[in-house]
């Protein structure tokens, strides 16, 4: 897929299994999400799951309670 429009973001998260994220690009259509989480001293590790993504936002699952940063990518294409 060649992505048009991509955005990334380091975003802080403290002590939760869900977040919802709202994108700052504008996406034509719905776009490929990755995540990678970068733990806060002392945390464990964890998984992400990507539960749901429209064209304005994402719902990110944690497998446990993660605090640290939450890195975000989102890839979409432009619609003529």
């Amino acid at each position: 897929m060649r992505a048009d429009i991509q955005e990334g973001r380091r975003i802080a998260i403290t002590d939760e299994n869900y977040v919802e994220i709202r994108f700052r690009a504008r996406h034509d259509t719905i776009p490929v999400v990755t995540t990678l989480l970068e733990p806060g001293i002392g945390e464990g590790s964890a998984t992400t799951y990507v539960v749901w993504t429209t064209q304005t936002d994402v719902g990110i699952q944690f497998s446990v309670d993660f605090s640290g940063y939450l890195h975000l990518q989102a890839f979409s294409r432009r619609v003529p």
